[in-house]
C-alpha cells in the first residue's frame, strides 16, 4: 500500500486527519505463486495513538490486511481536494477568458486602427518574442502609432468591464511598468479601453500621466493590491479618426501626483 492511500485516515482517539506516521513490514521472500507475512503501522502524530495491522502479500503485489480498529478511513482530505481542484479549474478558466477577452480587444483595435486608415504598428505578445527587457518592471505596449504633427505613441489596449462609471488599472502590473516604459524609449504611452456608446464601438483613451493625475488610488481588498479608479469623464472618446485630434488637446492638469 503506498503511503499517500493513508493520509485521508482519521484517529479515532483525538481525530486527527491525515500525516501520520506510516510505516510497513514484509516478512520473508515470495515469489509470484507465494505469499509473505505483511503488516502496516500507523502512529498518530497528534497524539501519539498506534496500531499495527497484519496481512499478507504476493508476489505481484496484491495484499490482504486486518481492518483498523484505531483508525479509520476519512473522506474529509479528499473533499478538500476536491474542493482545490474545482477552484485551480474556476481560477484558470477566469484567466483564460480574461486572456480571450484581451486578446479579442487587441484584434478589434486592430481593425479599427486599419479601417480607420492609421499608421501603426502591432506588437505581438507571444512569450516567444518577448525581450528580457519586457520579462521585468516594463510594460511592453501592444501597438505603436503614429500621428502627424506629433510622433509616435505606444498605445495599451484594454478590454474591462466599467465599474460605477469608472476603469481600474493595476498599480504594480500595470501602471508602474508602463511608466518604466515611458522613461526608458522616451514615448507617451496611452490606454484605449473598448466601450460601447448606443451600441457602437468607441475607444476611450487616456495618457498614462493622466491616468496618475485624476485616477483615485484604492487597494484590493482580496490581495491588497492598489490600483487606480479612473472616472469615464476624464477619457478622449474617439469613434473616428476624425476625432484623433482630441489627443492633442490632452493634458495634465497638474503634475503633483507625480511625486506620491
Amino acid at each position: 500500500m503506498e503511503e499517500n492511500t493513508l493520509e485521508n485516515y482519521k484517529c479515532l482517539s483525538c481525530e486527527a486527519i491525515g500525516e501520520h506516521n506510516y510505516e510497513t513490514h514484509q516478512d520473508g521472500e515470495i515469489n509470484d505463486n507465494d505469499w509473505a507475512g505483511f503488516s502496516e503501522t500507523l502512529e498518530c502524530e497528534k497524539c501519539g495513538k498506534d496500531e499495527r495491522v497484519g496481512g499478507w502479500i504476493d508476489g505481484s503485489g496484491y495484499f490482504e490486511t486486518e481492518s483498523w480498529i484505531e483508525f479509520e478511513e476519512s473522506d474529509v482530505l479528499q473533499e478538500i481536494t476536491e474542493n482545490q481542484q474545482s477552484k485551480a479549474i474556476s481560477d484558470f478558466k477566469t484567466s483564460e477568458n480574461r486572456i480571450d477577452k484581451g486578446r479579442q480587444g487587441e484584434t478589434d483595435f486592430n481593425n479599427w486602427l486599419h479601417n480607420n486608415g492609421l499608421s501603426y504598428l502591432y506588437v505581438d505578445q507571444s512569450i516567444e518574442t518577448f525581450s528580457t527587457l519586457f520579462k521585468g518592471n516594463v510594460k511592453r505596449p501592444d501597438f505603436l502609432l503614429l500621428l502627424e504633427s506629433v510622433g509616435m505613441i505606444a498605445i495599451d489596449v484594454k478590454n474591462h468591464k466599467q465599474y460605477k462609471n469608472t476603469y481600474s488599472l493595476n498599480m504594480e502590473s500595470e501602471f508602474l511598468r508602463s511608466l518604466s516604459f515611458e522613461r526608458l524609449f522616451r514615448l507617451p504611452l496611452w490606454y484605449a479601453y473598448k466601450s460601447e456608446n448606443n451600441g457602437s464601438v468607441v475607444w476611450l483613451w487616456i495618457s498614462a500621466l493622466k491616468a496618475l493625475e485624476v485616477g483615485v488610488i484604492s487597494i484590493n481588498r482580496k490581495n491588497q493590491e492598489k490600483f487606480l479608479r479612473i472616472d469615464i469623464k476624464h477619457f478622449e472618446e474617439i469613434s473616428t479618426n476624425e476625432d484623433i485630434g482630441k489627443l492633442y488637446t490632452h493634458r495634465l492638469n497638474s503634475t503633483n501626483n507625480l511625486s506620491n
